[in-house]
């Protein structure tokens, strides 16, 4: 399963870096939005049971997926994408996962066991040793 988030990512991130930059970013954003909402639907409908009740609780938790998780880091992403390669973009978007441990720590007050920090550690130097190796080849 990671491998194939792994590969959907890569093809994500290749994809947006061949239009971002011919089309208009807020169309291209919509397109992965629809794009994203259909098939969430359809591994819904397969995956999960319907809610027996839809209260306002519910309601404000999706409204929060939609438009923040969802549509606004699709259009600061397609965003981004003009401004950099796809090689870049790649290295930031190691970084998720390293931002999300240390929010984590600070607002949810996680415990990190020792394999998320070595993890945390590796990807953050593999970012310095690709970054260097760019340097040096240029």
């Amino acid at each position: 399963l990671t491998l194939i988030g792994s590969v959907c990512y890569a093809g994500g991130i290749v994809t947006v870096d061949l239009y971002a930059r011919e089309m208009d970013g807020k169309l291209l954003a919509g397109m992965q939005f629809v794009a994203t909402f259909f098939i969430s639907i359809m591994f819904a409908l397969l995956f999960e049971d319907v809610p027996a009740t839809i209260d306002s609780r519910l309601v404000i938790e999706f409204g929060y997926l939609i438009i923040f998780a969802t549509l606004f880091a699709q259009l600061l992403f397609t965003y981004g994408m003009k401004y950099v390669s796809s090689e870049k973009a790649g290295m930031i978007f190691l970084l998720e996962s390293v931002s999300a441990m240390v929010l984590g720590i600070f607002f949810l007050k996680e415990t990190v066991y020792l394999v998320q920090a070595a993890g945390s550690v590796l990807i953050i130097m593999a970012i310095v040793i690709q970054d260097r190796a760019e340097k040096q080849n240029n």
